[in-house]
């Protein structure tokens, strides 16, 4: 079977692409706007494109009421506000003018210890808007499970999509939205024109169209750190340039993961880098006439937690891409390795040290390229992220890389 992959791999030219991002935070597009950033650069988000795809396991049934309003507002609650559906939009307007206007649904028949995702399409019109899964509704949601910020400043009036997810620790939970700020008497706050919750299941695969953040594990107590990933703006480029017909995203890329001694760690397989052996896996067999290219940016946990030597770094990532090429399908996987942000090496011998490190990769590892992460890009207050204009750069780099390969 393997040789019969390997002829169509290598005799009809490529139409679709499996970009696989992996290790740290920067690679699951921990990018919110910074200074320099134009303003609603995060917010291309429902600028999505149909042949931009997740791969994921697939979906229970719905288990809100309603999840596109057909019956109207009737499956909330709602305190502060007054719900109304128009052309299939959830619209909340305050009704008085009190802080922190809220409306709630309570969600049954869960099973603890399940992942569930919920989808919720909006479009706000205040500052910041909470969404939380906990054990009460009110305003604040009390044990608060997951709890998500869309800071909206800057793109108000814009549409933006968020598919977080969360482990129920109840048979039962109140999934709730609300404002943070008080509102004028009769000011619209929020609209909504889509507001589901599924459970992830363990089988079956689905291919919903990607978003700009893909990691199914995004920091939620820190969403409003997330925005660009630098591979959709990789993805774009392949597809525009007429390169490829689909780009399939496998992004399991999350905050605070080393590789050495962590959950990266392919020596002694940790909740990371076993369950992406068993997706990629999955990805390839499903997708076996794909290109795959798989994307790192990261580093910081091996360098300021870890304290990774340059040696110890080296081995580890060459056991990595050693492990995942010899899945099925994948021999001849391609690397891209971004090193980390510029200015962070330049002031910090730890980060330094991991930047010598990936350098190193193309002489110990075949088909790796780096892409050197530019200046100019840093995040004002957090030296070892990029802003949004950092990581389109860093994608528009990648699509530049792969020339010779796809």
């Amino acid at each position: 079977m393997s040789n019969y992959i390997d002829v169509l791999r290598n005799s009809v030219s490529p139409r679709s692409v499996i970009l696989a991002g992996i290790l740290q935070s920067n690679e699951e597009g921990y990018t919110a706007p910074g200074a320099g950033d134009p303003p609603a650069i995060d917010y291309t988000i429902d600028l999505q494109d149909a042949r931009i795809v997740e791969f994921d396991t697939g979906r229970g049934p719905e288990l809100l009421a309603d999840p596109t309003f057909s019956a109207g507002a009737s499956g909330f609650t709602t305190s502060g506000s007054t719900l109304s559906v128009v052309n299939g939009e959830l619209i909340a307007v305050s009704n008085a003018g009190g802080a922190n206007p809220f409306m709630t649904q309570t969600l049954t028949g869960l099973t603890i210890g399940e992942t569930y995702e919920y989808t919720c399409r909006t479009l706000a019109n205040v500052t910041t808007l909470l969404f939380a899964m906990g054990s009460a509704g009110s305003g604040a949601a009390t044990s608060v499970i997951v709890s998500t910020r869309r800071h909206a400043s800057g793109a108000l009036g814009l549409w933006r999509t968020w598919r977080p997810r969360f482990v129920a620790t109840a048979t039962s939970h109140v999934v709730t939205v609300s404002l943070e700020g008080t509102p004028t008497a009769g000011q619209e706050w929020m609209r909504c024109s889509l507001f589901s919750v599924k459970r992830v299941l363990t089988t079956g695969i689905s291919y919903p169209i990607a978003l700009e953040t893909t990691s199914p594990y995004k920091d939620a107590a820190n969403f409003a750190a997330l925005g660009t990933n630098p591979n959709m703006t990789f993805a774009r480029a392949l597809l525009n340039q007429g390169r490829v017909d689909r780009v399939i995203q496998l992004n399991r890329a999350i905050g605070g993961a080393g590789l050495a001694g962590d959950r990266w760690d392919p020596d002694t397989p940790g909740n990371l880098y076993s369950p992406f052996v068993t997706e990629l896996t999955a990805a390839v067999a499903a997708n076996p006439t794909s290109e795959i290219i798989l994307t790192t940016f990261g580093g910081e946990w091996d360098a300021t937690v870890g304290n990774t030597s340059v040696d110890t770094y080296d081995t580890k990532f060459s056991t990595l891409i050693a492990n995942l090429r010899a899945i099925s399908g994948c021999r001849d996987m391609k690397v891209l390795v971004s090193t980390l942000i510029p200015e962070y090496a330049a002031a910090t011998p730890s980060i330094r040290r991991i930047v010598d490190a990936q350098r190193q990769l193309p002489y110990l590892i075949n088909d790796l390229k780096i892409v050197e992460t530019p200046f100019g890009y840093q995040k004002t207050a957090e030296a070892f992220h990029m802003r949004s204009t950092g990581a389109r750069a860093v994608g528009a780099l990648r699509a530049q890389a792969t020339l010779g390969w796809i």
